[in-house]
């Protein structure tokens, strides 16, 4: 299908019925009249230039975003950020914190298939029953015991 130039159809169209007028006005008016209506068809042809031409708002408004964009400046290459600690990483650091040794918490993080707990942790302490000279057994009355004042 062809392109329609409406713009053009509609100067051809302004043009006879502004030529229809002065014809009428010269008719009637005289020389001055079809002077006059020739005049307002000149007006109209630049109201519609200013309105479609290529400097009119809405011409500048639809090829706003055809404009030419400035060009980007390269940027510096961006040096990789420092790898985050992994969670062995974290939970090494927190048993170190605690006073287990590198290996110790290796060890304990390698979980029980390798070896239990016992074999990494230190013994623990047990009470020793050391005999006081001041030591007493402490009564029992019916099956309950009872402490009493030690006079000091």
């Amino acid at each position: 299908m062809a392109d329609i130039d409406i713009k053009g159809i509609g100067f051809a169209v302004k043009d006879i019925v502004f030529g229809i007028g002065a014809a009428a006005a010269g008719a009637v008016g005289g020389q001055a009249a079809a002077s006059g209506v020739a005049k307002a068809g000149d007006g109209i042809d630049k109201v519609v230039a200013m309105a479609t031409g290529d400097d009119s708002r809405a011409h500048r408004f639809d090829r706003a975003d055809y404009a030419a964009k400035p060009a980007a400046q390269a940027a510096p290459p961006a040096t990789p950020a420092p790898a985050a600690p992994s969670d062995k990483d974290e939970a090494i650091a927190h048993l170190a914190a605690l006073g287990w040794s590198p290996a110790q918490a290796a060890q304990i993080l390698a979980g029980p298939p390798q070896g239990g707990i016992a074999q990494v942790a230190p013994p623990e302490a047990t009470a020793r029953a050391q005999a006081s000279p001041d030591a007493k057994p402490v009564p029992v009355v019916e099956g309950r015991r009872v402490p009493t004042k030690s006079p000091a």
